[in-house]
């Protein structure tokens, strides 16, 4: 290394470079933004504001402007007693501030506004009392599901009931060599349309016979020792076997309940104490 050569350890280097340090403005561009910032709040001062920004600030800084002493009605106030920050009224009730005023900003007639809230205010009513209309309505129907899948169910309940209790009578008579219920519904519908079919085909093939006593006796050891219920079994089995008949022929037989009530009665017991009920 030659003398001539600067010392790269030495201060004088240093010396030489720049003082910049990242992320610091310069002088010169600060000032010239601070500059800026004086001219826009100039030119946001001078600039003419519109007339209904004039009138509103205006309005605003005299209504939020206290009343003077100087005022003649104030200082008539003041003789009578009143004190700034008291309220109106004998007993103190009435109003603090004054009544404020509201401008309006349309074009619209006077009553328009009182005529439209009035019309929300219906609307809001109707449309409350359609809600609770439906949700008693919604109520209502879901205790009719309720009702009707009941009673569904208690008349299946009662007519299992009544076809067991028919099956019991039905046994009980063939073991006692009973050749003929005494009512119509103390045996089953199957078992008395097995009877009335077979005494029809008997006396379809007994009217070709001249044998008049033959005509009257069903086979299977079945005898109708009562026309009358003959007419009764034929009733039950069409009742049985179209269930969507006419409501008069519905009307001559007693119900599901009242059938299983009348064959405890002449059993002389309780409908719950027939042999098979469960």
């Amino acid at each position: 290394m030659s003398d001539s050569d600067e010392d790269y350890m030495s201060d004088a280097v240093l010396a030489k470079c720049e003082d910049k340090r990242p992320g610091i403005v310069p002088e010169r561009l600060a000032a010239q933004y601070r500059k800026e910032q004086k001219v826009k709040e100039i030119n946001s001062k001078n600039r003419m504001k519109p007339l209904k920004v004039l009138e509103h600030e205006k309005r605003s800084e005299g209504l939020n402007k206290p009343i003077g002493e100087g005022n003649k009605g104030f200082s008539l106030l003041q003789k009578m007693g009143y004190k700034p920050g008291m309220t109106l009224g004998k007993k103190g009730t009435g109003r603090m501030e004054p009544v404020p005023i509201n401008f309006r900003s349309g074009r619209s007639g006077l009553g328009e506004d009182t005529e439209r809230k009035r019309k929300q205010e219906e609307m809001t009513k109707w449309r409350a009392s359609m809600r609770e209309k439906r949700l008693r309505k919604e109520t209502e129907y879901q205790q009719d599901y309720r009702l009707q899948k009941s009673k569904m169910m208690a008349e299946k309940e009662a007519e299992y009931d009544l076809y067991k209790s028919q099956r019991v009578c039905e046994q009980l008579d063939e073991a006692q060599n009973i050749r003929e219920p005494e009512e119509v519904y103390y045996w089953t519908p199957a078992k008395m349309k097995m009877l009335m079919k077979a005494a029809e085909s008997q006396k379809s093939s007994s009217d070709d016979d001249d044998d008049e006593a033959s005509d009257e006796d069903p086979p299977l050891g079945f005898h109708f020792t009562d026309e009358s219920n003959k007419e009764s079994y034929r009733d039950i089995l069409n009742k049985n076997d179209n269930r969507s008949g006419n409501e008069e022929e519905e009307d001559q037989l007693p119900s599901v309940a009242h059938q299983r009530h009348m064959i405890a009665d002449e059993r002389c017991m309780l409908p719950t104490q027939l042999p098979g009920f469960m």
